[in-house]
């Protein structure tokens, strides 16, 4: 069966999986949010099937209940003292060295 043509079906398989490969006692509270991040994260690669450009980032402390998924780009960058900690609308060059 192939429901890549009904998107809600499609993304119904797709939860079902993700919700298979989670059953796991450590996310019990928590398997239908990581279920539903994994989906929208595949399904915002538009077919390309490129896992790569899925990254997952672990950041001390919190909870399971705070993982979110990103729109566009994270860049972690330490503030030295004496700098601006906000700044509105940035130009920000991004090199893929």
């Amino acid at each position: 069966m192939n429901h890549k043509e009904d998107e809600e079906a499609f993304k119904r398989d797709l939860k079902n999986i993700a919700l298979t490969t989670l059953s796991s006692k450590l996310l019990t509270s928590e398997r239908n949010q990581f279920a539903n991040l994994a989906v929208d994260s595949v399904l915002r690669l538009k077919g390309s099937g490129n896992m790569e450009y899925i990254k997952i980032i672990k950041k001390a402390g919190g909870t399971l209940s705070d993982s979110f998924l990103a729109e566009g780009l994270i860049l972690q960058k330490t503030i030295a003292t004496g700098c601006v900690r906000t700044k509105v609308n940035p130009k920000v060059m991004i090199a893929n060295t």
